[in-house]
């Protein structure tokens, strides 16, 4: 999906040739309080500002003021995996950490971390589940809960070693962090992977033909 036409020839003094082009690399988007965010969420896009969020004026998708956007962690190299939202808020993954967005509007959005341990590579493998989001971790499957006693504050745990054995043997097989997904889906979570592996070839984990979804674990 291209994003350059939502930016009108009229707006070149709002929008400058380089927004268009990064916004243009964005390839995921989510809608919060009436404001689109666009981010890249393609880990093989390149593009020069991996942690932007790129946000649109309120009400109107197809107005990108020149400043509306959000630089969610310090360091430019690292890309925003995926951005999940939960309560009223925005939380946000990087390869590893957590943050979260907060605010209704521009002028009271703010940004917080969560975690500064536990991100994701596995952009497409968050979901919500209850009022956690669980996702898939670097050593682990990890759920993201809210603090029940502490305003603005989220505790990341281990779901359980019993499923990493399937966990690991599956990834072994996943040539990309982008292949696995999750989806919350009566009542559980599922954690699946694309495999893709040489024609006619099979996994040597498990048996599963070449470009095969499998499901890799289900969690309630």
């Amino acid at each position: 999906t291209s994003f350059t036409t939502l930016l009108s020839p009229d707006q070149n003094t709002l929008a400058t040739a380089t927004l268009r082009s990064e916004i243009n690399k964005c390839r995921r988007c989510i809608v919060h309080f009436n404001r689109l965010f666009l981010y890249y969420g393609d880990l093989n896009s390149s593009p020069a500002t991996p942690n932007r969020i790129f946000v649109t004026e309120f009400n109107d998708f197809g107005y990108f003021p020149l400043f509306s956007y959000i630089d969610v962690v310090s360091d430019a190299s690292l890309p925003i995996t995926n951005i999940t939202r939960i309560r009223n808020e925005l939380v946000v993954f990087t390869p590893n950490s957590i943050y979260a967005i907060t605010g209704d509007k521009q002028e009271n959005t703010s940004v917080y971390q969560i975690n500064d341990k536990y991100g994701t590579w596995h952009g497409w493998s968050p979901a919500v589940v209850g009022n956690n989001i669980v996702y898939a971790g670097a050593d682990n499957i990890y759920s993201l809960q809210p603090n029940q006693y502490l305003l603005n504050n989220y505790n990341v745990t281990a779901i359980g070693t019993d499923i990493l054995p399937n966990y690991y043997d599956i990834r072994g097989s996943v040539t990309n962090a982008s292949r696995f997904y999750g989806e919350f889906y009566n009542n559980q979570y599922y954690l699946c992977a694309r495999l893709q592996n040489q024609a006619g070839s099979t996994s040597p984990t498990s048996g599963i033909p070449q470009s095969t979804e499998a499901v890799v674990l289900k969690y309630n």
